[in-house]
């Protein structure tokens, strides 16, 4: 187990750690300052343990029941207190403006990939399916238009992650440092749905680059090109 003194310590931290959805937000480094009092290296080492903690959680809620067996009655009392009064203090607070435009950058960001994915590859691969497969089957366009559907999605759901992560690691773009509490008001919802919808657009007209890629430089010849030539074969004969 952990001693009383740290154990509070951590309680106190947590509490904060536990109510955003990130790791970086300014109101639990202000919380847990205040709340550290004298600490020093210790509260140092507690910030840096629930940095890490508040992203597993994220991954496995799970965590905090294994962590709360290891506090003493004493720390746990502490969390429930340092809990409550945190949700006070933040339920009447509405989110700042660069919290509203963080958190639609963020949601925009992954959809930005995603909508490039979803158009480029579709148009790719359909493309590509409706010169080869369906060419030789006699299957229709719309064929090829639905399996380059599936296969761009697939890529796009893949592709979109790794780039948000990218982004929030190696670019240094933070979480907006919302609040459950905030996180259910109706503007956050529609900033947050409003970068997602914006993400989106942007990545597709980016992704419909293909349809301007000149003709002289395709590496498989076009449905079309194709079928031009099998007609005029067959006129010949």
């Amino acid at each position: 187990g952990i001693n009383a003194e740290y154990g509070g310590l951590v309680a106190e931290t947590m509490a904060v750690r536990l109510m955003s959805r990130t790791a970086t937000t300014r109101f639990p480094r202000r919380f847990a300052t205040s709340a550290a009092g004298n600490g020093g290296g210790k509260h140092a080492a507690a910030e840096t343990a629930l940095l890490e903690l508040s992203e597993a959680l994220q991954e496995s809620p799970v965590l905090a029941g294994s962590i709360s067996k290891h506090l003493d009655s004493a720390s746990q009392h502490k969390l429930v207190r340092a809990w409550e009064a945190c949700q006070a203090e933040k339920h009447s607070i509405a989110p700042e403006r660069w919290q509203l435009q963080r958190l639609a950058l963020l949601a925009a960001t992954p959809m930005v990939a995603f909508g490039f994915m979803d158009n480029a590859v579709m148009i790719l691969a359909g493309d590509m399916m409706d010169s080869t497969l369906c060419f030789k089957f006699g299957l229709g366009t719309m064929v090829a238009a639905a399996i380059g559907n599936i296969v761009s999605d697939t890529v796009g759901i893949f592709a979109a992650a790794p780039i948000e992560s990218i982004l929030r690691n190696r670019a240094g773009i933070q979480g907006p440092g919302l609040t459950p509490n905030q996180m259910r008001l109706p503007q956050v919802t529609a900033w947050k749905y409003g970068g997602s919808a914006a993400g989106i657009i942007v990545g597709c007209v980016i992704g419909m680059f293909p349809l301007i890629w000149p003709d002289e430089l395709r590496l498989w010849p076009a449905r079309s090109q194709k079928e031009s030539a099998m007609s005029t074969i067959t006129k010949k004969d």
